[in-house]
């Protein structure tokens, strides 16, 4: 049986498709890699240190570095991400005896397999919904030189994973066009969705519905949430066990006035691609220390060429989403994926006081929609399109992304003055 499906699996890919495929994904797990591994290497030390461990957009990079660093490390947001530590942690011991690295270059190497990874997983889901090779390869590049991509695939974050987590049940969605395969794909689909970050199970919500309908999807749905609980189980005997229920985040719970949802639609939309001009605050809820923020800053009031960038993007969504609507009417994946797109920014318009933290989480949903364009125009004319936008956004987005990192390790100076001048003065006693 499994040998009858996989030759029907070949008969749509033609061995000349998979060479050119395999060549390609190596190359953009290449460059995903290799972007994480530069873009961290001066700075992967300032934005996980206990003293700017809020600054980067009110990330937690010092609370997933500790995770990481200790089998014995208490972590009380576990429900949030149920199995993050029993899947990553081994990974990086594996790491750690084999190389004999450091634990933070054992955790930097990880995340830039998985930033690879996160590049391949955007590849795969496009071309099993049929992007050509060359458009799913451009959309895939866009995703690194994102805003989103640039700022976050090299940060000790667990939204990287979190964000390959969100399309494999898309991706399996997409695949049960060609095979016939188990009902136990869409439970695995269930349990990886909400592993490393719970209110991704909306992508299979949405795909086990559109599937199965209500009745079937329920029994999806209980088996899932009991492997879940179970491994979940397994990990609090492994690990430090946290309490079972996160502490309160009333803090993070906004109501959805029409500054918010502006806001939320403009950092989800567009931020997410287009890196707008910076801006840091003193953040009271964080014993008034520094933080970057996107929150609030407007596309409008920014510098030309984020203008022009962004009117590029929001042509490709336009045109995306006109595709995507007409889609949904006969395609299962173009439901699930509008559907799963629509919760999410459900979601971030009462949650998240910076809706920049999620941004690459998002992404992957954004370029499958921006591929639905490719359906309902010239290629020739949105690859034109696409090239100017990896380009002019690689720019504007690198030069943000400098200029963050050049305020993070100011906050870092001015919180460690005291500690260094006391250094100093340890070393060089007056006489």
């Amino acid at each position: 049986m499994w040998v009858a499906r996989s030759r029907l699996f070949m008969s749509y890919y033609s061995w000349r498709k998979i060479r050119i495929d395999i060549a390609i994904c190596c190359f953009l797990v290449l460059i995903g890699f290799s972007t994480s591994i530069y873009l961290g290497e001066k700075h992967f030390a300032y934005v996980a240190d206990a003293s700017t461990g809020d600054v980067w957009f009110d990330a937690d990079p010092l609370r997933t570095m500790r995770d990481l660093r200790s089998r014995n490390a208490y972590d009380g947001r576990a429900l949030y991400h149920p199995l993050f530590r029993i899947v990553v942690y081994p990974l990086v011991e594996l790491v750690d005896i084999s190389t004999g690295m450091s634990r933070c270059d054992s955790i930097r190497l990880i995340m830039a397999a998985f930033a690879g990874l996160w590049v391949l997983s955007v590849y795969f889901v496009l071309r099993l919904i049929d992007v050509r090779p060359w458009q799913a390869a451009l959309l895939s590049i866009l995703g690194i030189t994102s805003s989103a991509g640039l700022f976050w695939l090299w940060v000790p974050e667990l939204f990287v994973i979190s964000s390959i987590s969100l399309l494999v049940p898309i991706a399996i969605l997409a695949i049960h066009r060609y095979l016939n395969i188990s009902i136990m794909w869409y439970v695995f689909g269930a349990v990886i969705s909400a592993a490393f970050l719970v209110t991704n199970i909306a992508s299979s919500f949405f795909a086990t519905l559109i599937k199965f309908g209500p009745q079937k999807a329920a029994k999806i749905w209980i088996l899932a949430l009991m492997i879940l609980t179970l491994f979940f189980v397994i990990q609090r005997e492994i690990f430090n066990p946290a309490s079972p229920f996160p502490s309160k985040d009333s803090s993070y719970i906004f109501f959805p006035t029409t500054l918010r949802i502006g806001e939320v639609l403009e950092g989800l939309f567009i931020n997410t691609m287009i890196a707008p001009d910076i801006k840091s605050y003193l953040n009271v809820s964080h014993d008034y220390k520094k933080q970057i923020t996107f929150q609030g800053v407007h596309v409008m009031l920014s510098s030309p060429l984020v203008l022009v960038v962004s009117v590029f993007w929001l042509f490709l969504l336009v045109v995306g989403f006109y595709g995507l609507v007409k889609r949904m009417k006969n395609e299962y994946v173009a439901k699930a994926v509008g559907l799963t797109l629509v919760s999410q920014l459900i979601l971030y318009l009462v949650y998240g006081e910076q809706t920049f933290l999620y941004a690459i989480n998002f992404l992957p949903l954004l370029l499958i929609v921006s591929s639905y364009g490719f359906r309902h125009l010239k290629a020739h004319y949105l690859a034109i399109v696409m090239a100017s936008l990896i380009l002019l956004g690689l720019q504007n987005n690198y030069s943000k992304l400098m200029e963050a990192q050049r305020v993070l390790v100011s906050s870092y100076e001015i919180e460690n003055a005291e500690l260094i001048e006391l250094s100093n003065s340890v070393s060089h006693p007056v006489k």
